[in-house]
């Protein structure tokens, strides 16, 4: 039996992107998850999971789409890893979005990797 089996996620993950991706926004739900907690879920036009929203990379997303959803569908935003992202005080890094207008040298082609 492979353990792999377990520990991948239904919503995308670091371990899912080769680099920095440009994706598109299709829709925006909320979910509720296990723990009874309200998150918001963007999907995506391109063939990938979809993006379970923290509270930072809602704000990030709110900052340059605006604060109304509706609005971020047909809008392209750029998913990337962070690796300094900590959580419950471990440096574990982490996805973390931004405009694709963003002029860093680390931006490229998008890619993605993982299983899908």
């Amino acid at each position: 039996m492979d353990v792999g089996n377990y520990l991948s996620s239904r919503y995308l993950s670091k371990e899912d992107l080769n680099g920095d991706a440009i994706l598109t926004v299709r829709d925006v739900q909320p979910t509720t998850l296990d723990n009874n907690e309200e998150k918001l879920v963007l999907m995506f036009t391109q063939p990938c999971k979809p993006m379970l929203l923290n509270k930072t990379n809602l704000r990030s997303i709110a900052a340059f789409l605006g604060k109304e959803t509706d609005d971020w569908k047909g809008q392209d935003v750029c998913v990337y890893v962070k690796p300094d992202v900590e959580f419950k005080g471990e440096t574990v890094g982490g996805l973390r979005v931004r405009s694709p207008n963003w002029n860093t040298p680390e931006a490229g082609a998008p890619t993605m990797g993982g299983a899908q």
